[in-house]
């Protein structure tokens, strides 16, 4: 259960540095779309902007021009780090969430194995506090636990 944290822990750590990367590169990339229009059988590119709530246009130039190539490119290239993070976003959201439940499961049977040592006032062995550790700290589950302290008390 250990190395399923640790696990976790590097997949959100390695998540959270894609996150940061493509959120970087988004600042540096120009916002807005990109069309074209055709004037006289030939083609003009644009950059369509939204600032304080308004559209602006921007003229890039004629299509073709190697200037405005690169300025689609980038414009691609903006589109799919906005798709990545949000994906990204979304994941780091579900790893969270995932690692919440397993805390909140493990913090459950910590509770149950306290609570059914403690029936009758019954002062819990050296063994059952050792293992009751191990199951506080995730090193095994409810289950292993409940069979060891079983397998104890059929012994005695």
């Amino acid at each position: 259960m250990e190395n399923e944290y640790k696990e976790m822990a590097a997949l959100v750590k390695s998540i959270n540095k894609k996150l940061l990367k493509c959120e970087k590169n988004l600042e540096t990339l120009p916002k807005g779309t990109i069309y074209k229009r055709k004037i006289n059988n030939k083609y003009y590119v644009y950059r369509n902007q939204k600032i304080n709530g308004k559209v602006f246009s921007q003229y890039l130039g004629v299509d073709g021009d190697p200037f405005v190539k690169q300025e689609i490119k980038k414009s691609k290239l903006y589109k799919n780090n906005k798709l990545n993070v949000k994906a990204l976003k979304k994941q780091l959201d579900k790893m969270c969430k995932e690692i919440n439940k397993k805390e909140k499961r493990t913090a459950e049977n910590v509770s149950f194995a306290i609570n059914i040592n403690k029936v009758d006032g019954l002062e819990p062995s050296n063994k059952a506090k050792a293992l009751l550790n191990l199951l506080e700290n995730g090193v095994i589950d409810l289950e292993t636990y409940e069979f060891a302290i079983d397998r104890m008390y059929a012994n005695v």
